[in-house]
């Protein structure tokens, strides 16, 4: 309520000064100035309280205003002719704000034309009014020119306004679909990186499974050649191995559950155009770079003609490895994403210039657990992000290598190869 009334005070206030700025067509019985363009511009932005309310306020404060203005500049402390004098600028702003409402001119926003054809009958009737009540004689006595000026006034100031609310207006709405979107990409890289978390969770579970099954397997046999009792202290030490990996199984279960509903759920599209894919990955570790205090030139290069891939499969492939490059970039550098096709494969390459990966480390560089980053605390890292890389673009029926220069001029690229109809058929499956 509060931040309502401020809002309102101050259109008021912007209202009634803007009036100051007039002049005179028919000497100086009626006055044309800038507080009808204010007026009407706030008419179509107000959302707080009813036109006529607005209306009403307006119509009070614009006179209460000019008063106390004659009072102060010009030194009139005579209440009732100071009233007498503006008292036409009420009845004004009431006719105006009343037409406004009859009228549902903020109705017809997206027909602009109608808008301002309407506008300009509510100002030429507030002004008749005005007249009526600050000079009769002048109003009976009108001209056809002065007339034709009230109609280009009333024509030049509507349609301008709406011009500029237009504006304002389209401004919104750009600013809004911007945010709009960056909220939907970021709900898409959230989800990528769930479904990337649920591959892991459901190897998780595999394993379980199959630990499971091999201590089962294990009590069983030291239950049936068990002759001392050792032996069927072993037994039960193998089934009670074998029931607690059993509970962390349905665990694993439950929470693999909850992400596949979290991730179907969600109103984001399974498919998109690469080019859009790559604006996200590029966005995504832009920011992170920046987090990590690094500044990283991105670049995205696509060629050729794409079908429609899945989200979820490819942010998830593509994070991981624009993530190591700019993990393995120190300060400064580039990083080239670029996507192509080759017959039936889909290529995509992500080119750093960082140090290079030394000859030593090659072997190992797929190995789960392999990581060679450690955080401020010395701690190392996970050390899973390449070999999910590899093992989800083997499930594709693709491949994941790397070209690396160590001595000299150093890089590196990591060059995904994936089957274009495999892509494809899982989104769909």
């Amino acid at each position: 309520m509060k931040k309502k009334i401020l809002i309102l005070m101050g259109m008021a206030a912007v209202i009634s000064l803007t009036g100051e700025f007039k002049f005179y067509p028919f000497y100086n019985n009626f006055r044309v100035s800038l507080a009808t363009a204010a007026f009407f511009f706030c008419l179509l932005w107000n959302r707080y309280v009813h036109t006529l309310v607005f209306g009403t306020i307006i119509a009070i404060c614009v006179p209460l205003f000019r008063i106390v203005a004659d009072v102060i500049i010009y030194g009139q402390l005579h209440f009732a002719p100071a009233l007498h004098a503006h008292q036409s600028a009420f009845f004004y702003y009431l006719t105006y704000s009343l037409l406004f409402h009859l009228f549902r001119i903020d109705r017809f926003g997206h027909r602009p034309l109608i808008m301002g054809l309407l506008a300009v009958v509510a100002e030429i009737a507030a002004n008749v009014v005005e007249l009526r009540f600050r000079s009769p004689v002048t109003l009976e006595h009108m001209t056809i020119p002065q007339i034709n000026e009230i109609v280009l006034i009333a024509i030049f100031r509507s349609f301008s306004v709406i011009g500029l609310f237009t504006l304002v207006k389209h401004r919104e709405q750009q600013s809004a679909e911007r945010q709009k979107q960056q909220q939907y990409e970021q709900m898409i890289v959230l989800i990528s990186h769930l479904y990337e978390e649920s591959i892991q969770l459901k190897k998780t579970q595999q394993d379980a499974e199959r630990i499971t099954r091999d201590s089962y397997a294990l009590y069983r046999r030291l239950k049936d050649e068990a002759s001392l009792t050792d032996g069927e202290r072993l037994a039960r030490s193998a089934l009670q191995i074998a029931g607690q990996i059993h509970e962390i199984k349905k665990d694993n279960q439950r929470i693999y559950a909850g992400i596949s509903n979290i991730i179907s759920s969600e109103s984001v599209t399974e498919v998109m155009p690469v080019q859009e894919l790559g604006d996200i990955v590029v966005k995504t570790n832009r920011k992170y770079a920046q987090m990590l205090g690094k500044t990283i030139d991105f670049r995205l290069q696509i060629e050729g003609t794409h079908p429609l891939y899945p989200v979820n499969t490819l942010l998830s492939l593509l994070n991981n490895l624009a993530a190591n490059a700019v993990e393995s970039i120190e300060a400064e550098g580039t990083i080239t994403i670029s996507a192509h096709r080759a017959g039936d494969l889909l290529l995509f390459e992500v080119h750093d210039n960082g140090p290079g990966i030394a000859p030593k480390i090659r072997e190992a560089l797929f190995e789960p657990g392999f990581t060679t980053k450690y955080d401020v605390s010395g701690n190392p890292s996970t050390g899973i992000g390449l070999n999910y890389v590899r093992e989800l673009a083997e499930s594709l029926q693709g491949e994941v290598g790397f070209r690396s220069s160590h001595n000299g001029e150093t890089e590196t690229t990591f060059v995904l190869r994936l089957p274009i109809d495999n892509l494809i058929s899982k989104s769909k499956g």
